[in-house]
């Protein structure tokens, strides 16, 4: 993914470290992998429109059953 000196990351690790931070929380306050991924999948696009005026894509790929990686 694309780097910005704004986010002081990648986007990809500015987006999964935001996530892990509890913003890509279920209402439950649960962080499971296909939240991530939802996560991920959501915000590169919107944070890469922003700062690089193109929307750029993750390939993401889950398979199996979700499971918990967290609390918020």
């Amino acid at each position: 993914a694309a780097e910005f000196k704004e986010l002081k990351h990648g986007v990809f690790t500015y987006v999964v470290n935001d996530a892990l931070s509890g913003r890509g929380a279920l209402p439950n306050g649960q962080l499971t992998a296909a939240g991530l991924k939802a996560f991920v999948d959501d915000k590169i696009p919107e944070y890469t429109k922003k700062y690089k005026g193109d929307e750029q894509y993750p390939t993401t790929f889950l398979w199996g059953q979700d499971f918990p990686i967290g609390m918020k």
